[in-house]
């Protein structure tokens, strides 16, 4: 058990420049491992996008430390698997309705 802890607490994952660890203090963990299916599993961190979508790479590095070395130089993370995209989207709002009531049967159409 302890061996599976320190080979878990070597997990990081990236989200564009943003390079998470597993956190040991809290309920939820950016970063946690299922050690009966050996799935890794990565929770986005919030994002400050400014358009409606933002493609970010996203990879996985099972080194620990020596991950995060290579942080200083943008884009050189030669120790995390080869990037896949992750897409970050803001999240529709609905300013108006038409029309705001209908049938409790059902089958307005609204707009």
């Amino acid at each position: 058990l302890i061996e599976q802890f320190a080979q878990y607490a070597k997990i990081r994952c990236r989200f564009g420049n943003i390079v998470l660890s597993p956190t040991f203090e809290n309920a939820t963990n950016a970063v946690t491992f299922d050690s009966i299916t050996t799935a890794i599993v990565c929770t986005a961190p919030q994002s400050m996008i400014t358009s409606q979508f933002q493609n970010v790479s996203f990879g996985v590095c099972l080194l620990g430390a020596d991950c995060t070395s290579l942080v200083t130089q943008p884009y050189s993370y030669d120790h995390f698997t080869k990037s896949s995209l992750f897409l970050y989207y803001l999240l529709p709002t609905i300013s108006k309705i038409n029309p705001s009531l209908g049938p409790a049967t059902g089958g307005t159409s609204v707009t």
